[in-house]
């Protein structure tokens, strides 16, 4: 092999080099920029040229460097590994949030003698709380998360929805209970869960974004003000003309809106301790 790479590699040695590679479960890089690396280009995991290289070359590669400085290419990782764990996060808020919603709407209309929730607020929950959820792409990544690549876990998303969405459906059954209880009217009933719905998904996106402890891992500055114009949004609009006229909602009073807080937090501290377990028992 010293022998081989002393003198210059034809281009079938060059892709047998990189094949050799691949076989023995490397994950291969290769830099080209003539013809004769086409080949290599096409095999590797990453082919990467430079803007100076043949036109052949550059179309078989899959980055094209601007310019001469090999370190842009730990810059291109770390935004790979970022963009990945922020879809991650974005994936799991998603799906665990609304596995466990659209179970409890189901469950409860068919002992409720009234609509839990009416379309137009259904449409609004999701707007909503999308108003975050737009900027989870620029939240910032732990480090850990940076140091080694990562892959597609169905399985671990799989458990995560289940557990979590569990999580979800015990408090807001909760909620429903105690509405039940108080005999409140529909349109209380719609408001208050409105209010705990939007609540709950927002602060969820605390937790699940990191494995540490949320106070542990800041978040971005766009996820922090998107945040809490989605809780404004929340407490505000069952109180607006808009909210009573068009979604049907109602004034919440003092004492229903506490009692959401309260479900609220307990909710969260809930997630901080079942993130936990969860990732001593289900995370490699």
């Amino acid at each position: 092999m010293k022998k081989i790479l002393k003198d210059k590699l034809k281009r079938k040695q060059k892709y047998n080099i990189i094949t050799a590679l691949k076989d023995s479960s490397y994950t291969v890089g290769y830099l080209g920029d003539g013809v004769n690396d086409v080949g290599a280009l096409q095999v590797a995991d990453v082919g990467i040229s430079v803007d100076s290289g043949t036109d052949v070359a550059k179309d078989s590669s899959d980055i094209i460097l601007l310019k001469k400085n090999l370190s842009i290419l730990i810059d291109i990782i770390v935004e790979g590994r970022k963009t990945f764990s922020n879809t991650i996060k974005f994936i799991i808020n998603t799906m665990s949030s609304s596995y466990g919603n659209v179970l409890t709407l189901g469950a409860s209309s068919l002992f409720l003698k009234f609509m839990p929730l009416l379309p137009t607020q259904i449409l609004l929950i999701d707007s909503v709380s999308d108003v975050q959820h737009l900027t989870v792409s620029t939240d910032n990544v732990d480090k850990e998360l940076l140091s080694r690549p990562r892959s597609w876990d169905m399985k671990f998303l799989l458990r995560f929805m289940l557990f979590f969405g569990a999580i979800s459906i015990v408090f807001d059954f909760v909620l429903i209970s105690i509405l039940m209880i108080s005999r409140v009217s529909p349109e209380i009933f719609r408001s208050v869960w409105f209010i705990e719905s939007i609540l709950t998904e927002v602060l969820a996106t605390f937790s699940v974004r990191t494995k540490k402890a949320f106070f542990k891992s800041a978040p971005s500055i766009p996820v922090l003000i998107t945040s809490v114009l989605s809780i404004c949004i929340a407490l505000i609009i069952p109180y607006t003309i808009i909210g009573k006229d068009i979604f049907g909602f109602t004034s919440v009073n003092i004492q229903s809106l506490s009692m959401v807080l309260g479900i609220v937090i307990m909710y969260f501290i809930a997630l901080e301790v079942a993130k936990r377990f969860f990732y001593e028992k289900f995370d490699s």
